[in-house]
């Protein structure tokens, strides 16, 4: 859970965030205020002068009681709660409001503003004791989120003004991608590598050292056969270290620009500020997201890099296109220890594979192709293995 910080407490800030303003009827009301007091000594009418003048104090009167009461409101020190503060795309979040002292507090009825992309429910929250102040939202759009400030609708006396009450600062939620169903995964790189070097890749079957396996050659030490893998397979597999260290993966997105050419469009973060998406690089976050926790599950220490060799958040829940037109570099930062690589490519890769020929120490690397390739021969001539991650294959 995460809780915004409390609003200002200076009165001017306070004022400000309260931002009173007339009603219809404290507009009526100045307007004919204004009207007496101009036309009343056009025609010789001074009470009408007076009561233009009444009307017009009791409008300004309004506003200003409705400023002061927003902004000495002890109301206002509220937090906001979210359960979780993370979320995947399409699930829902709780949103509660609690009092200073922590406990929820039922006579609020406040307003939270929202990014576009956040969905508020009309169903309130609710417990076994009773109502709860809070809504629920679904996030339709991966990616880091502002929640509020909230304000609460107050009116002037008599109705002559409104204003909104700060009742909660900022809060921030992350919006993690949607993971692939592991069988729908699964069957992608079944189609893409067939039945055992999928397995092998995942750790489906047999133990993690699976990964660490490679064909028998001449002078290999007997002790260092590997059983199940040559069960398995039918030809004698040999372990590639003595040891047993658990294996190590990693994950690349190719968050070039120019890899996802189409549909790029914008995402309003809610706090002033927005970030370029695109469809295809979604699902290339949600496929190495997904990536990432099944290996994970395999037993397997995952790292996940940029086209850069930039560490990414294991939620991905932040990362971005990148404007680079360069060639991919992350070929120079693998991690030591590094057996498996999984890359996932966009559009225009087929340019980085004079540099994807050697990578010292890497005995298993899988291509997941986003866009249209016109050299599968070259990835294979390059030891790589490709999976058709494109949509039509999906």
């Amino acid at each position: 859970m995460t809780a915004a910080s409390n609003p200002p407490s200076d009165l001017w800030s306070r004022l400000r965030a309260s931002a009173p303003r007339p009603t219809l009827r404290g507009a009526a009301v100045a307007a004919v205020g204004l009207l007496l007091v101009i036309a009343g000594p056009v025609l010789g009418r001074r009470e009408a002068v007076s009561i233009g003048l009444f009307l017009l104090t009791a409008s300004a009167l309004s506003l200003i009681l409705l400023a002061l009461r927003s902004a000495l409101s002890r109301e206002a020190a509220h937090h906001r709660v979210l359960i979780p503060d993370s979320a995947a795309v399409g699930e829902r979040v709780q949103v509660r409001f609690l009092s200073a002292g922590g406990e929820q507090h039922g006579g609020l009825s406040p307003v939270d503003q929202l990014p576009p992309t956040l969905t508020r429910r009309s169903q309130p929250t609710r417990q076994a004791d009773g109502p709860a102040p809070g809504y629920t939202l679904m996030a339709g759009q991966r990616g880091v989120f502002s929640v509020g400030p909230a304000t609460e609708l107050r009116k002037g006396p008599l109705g002559l003004a409104r204003g909104r009450i700060l009742r909660a600062g900022v809060s921030r939620l992350r919006v993690l991608p949607q993971l692939h169903d592991e069988q729908v995964l699964e069957e992608l790189f079944r189609t893409g590598l067939g039945d055992d070097r999928s397995a092998d890749l995942f750790g489906v079957r047999g133990s993690a050292d699976d990964l660490l396996v490679r064909e028998h050659r001449p002078r290999d030490p007997l002790s260092r056969i590997h059983w199940g893998a040559t069960a398995r397979t039918r030809q004698l597999m040999v372990r590639q270290e003595e040891s047993t260290e658990d294996p190590r993966a990693v994950v690349v997105l190719d968050r070039r620009g120019r890899s996802y050419p189409q549909g790029h469009h914008t995402v309003d973060a809610g706090d002033g500020t927005s970030w370029i998406t695109a469809p295809q690089f979604e699902e290339a976050v949600r496929l190495a997201a997904s990536l990432h926790h099944v290996l994970e599950r395999s037993g397997q220490d995952v790292t996940l890099l940029d086209h850069e060799g930039t560490v990414l958040s294991s939620d991905l829940a932040d990362v971005q296109l990148a404007p680079s037109t360069r060639e991919a570099s992350w070929m120079e930062r693998l991690p030591r220890g590094t057996t498996t690589v999984f890359a996932v490519l966009g559009a225009g890769a087929d340019a980085d594979l004079p540099h994807l020929r050697h990578l010292p120490g890497v005995t298993q690397r899988t291509a997941l192709l986003m866009g249209p390739s016109s050299a599968l021969e070259g990835w294979h001539q390059a030891g790589w293995a490709t999976v058709d991650a494109s949509e039509g294959a999906r």
